[in-house]
């Protein structure tokens, strides 16, 4: 069995050393960019391996605050990975 597993993830709509956002027509800002396509970037690695089950260790958002944003960020990716890892 292949089992991927990720951690830390860390979702946050800003960053200490990324911009808010890059340009105005970015929906989200900057970081969360970057963690939708960290994210599916896992996804895409988990199944080209044909990773069995996808497990995620913690640490996924950065404040025990969370806002809509962070939570779609968070979520988007998780669907698509549903749909391509079956």
């Amino acid at each position: 069995m292949k089992i991927g597993i990720y951690s830390d993830v860390h979702i946050s709509r800003n960053s200490s050393i990324t911009p808010l956002y890059l340009n105005d027509k970015q929906q989200y800002t900057t970081r969360l960019n970057m963690c939708y396509d960290s994210m599916i970037w896992a996804y895409t690695i988990f199944k080209n391996n044909n990773a069995d089950m996808v497990v995620n260790c913690g640490d996924t958002f950065n404040s025990h605050i969370v806002t809509s944003d962070e939570i779609t960020t968070f979520t988007l990716p998780r669907e698509e990975a549903i749909q391509f890892m079956e």
